[in-house]
């Protein structure tokens, strides 16, 4: 075998075990990556091919929540990753395997949003005053060209117009008398819908649907 290069360090490279045939089992001296080189090849300053990769473990291939590992991008040092929605991202590895990143980001509000959205409705929503609402209420509004106060009501997708007056406070009072008819069952039945969902962990727990086959229009 000739002498032992047993404890040599070439470069990044540790020869710390005479395995046979002139090989050697060698270790990083930077990140302990294992392998196997010849005795013709220790020489000279070997560099480590993990640590040059970037990574000290390849996560190519493995699955985290809904990212596919594709590749590594080492200008940045953080694995390129598909998701389940077939976006793609970047994402370091330590957030991966700690699971504090599991989805592409877009999708995973996507879905927030869906569960928040029942019939076409968002319940958060419902009355909601936009800060450029020069009325006041939701709904209400001041036409310039008719000079009129105007009130509709959005609901389930469906629009309704609620018509047009010369004082504001009728308009307020049509919107509010719409949104009794419309709106107070409902969000009776979404706080129970949300208490329910989170007692029994289900996003679809049965309740009665309020109004489900009301058909009266306002």
């Amino acid at each position: 075998m000739g002498k032992s290069l047993i404890g040599n360090i070439y470069g990044d490279i540790e020869a710390v075990e005479y395995i046979g045939n002139k090989r050697y089992k060698c270790r990083c001296v930077k990140c302990g990556d294992i392998s196997e080189k010849y005795s013709t090849n220790l020489k000279g300053g070997l560099n480590c091919t993990a640590c040059n990769k970037g990574f000290k473990v390849d996560l190519t291939g493995q699955k985290y929540g809904r990212l596919t590992v594709i590749s590594y991008n080492k200008a940045s040092k953080k694995w390129i990753c598909e998701c389940t929605c077939g976006n793609r991202t970047e994402v370091k590895s330590n957030n991966l395997k700690s699971g504090n990143t599991s989805t592409c980001g877009v999708c995973g509000y996507i879905d927030l949003a869906k569960r928040n959205i029942i019939d076409g409705t968002r319940p958060s929503q419902l009355k909601i005053v936009r800060k450029n609402n020069s009325s006041g209420t939701t709904g209400v509004y001041y036409n310039k060209r008719k000079c009129k106060w105007c009130a509709s009501i959005n609901f389930k997708g469906v629009y309704y117009w609620l018509g047009s007056y010369d004082y504001i406070q009728d308009a307020i009072d049509a919107r509010k008398e719409a949104e009794k008819k419309l709106f107070d069952n409902f969000l009776e039945w979404y706080e129970e819908f949300k208490k329910q969902r989170k007692e029994s962990n289900n996003d679809n727990p049965r309740i009665a649907y309020p109004h489900e086959n009301d058909t009266e229009t306002i």
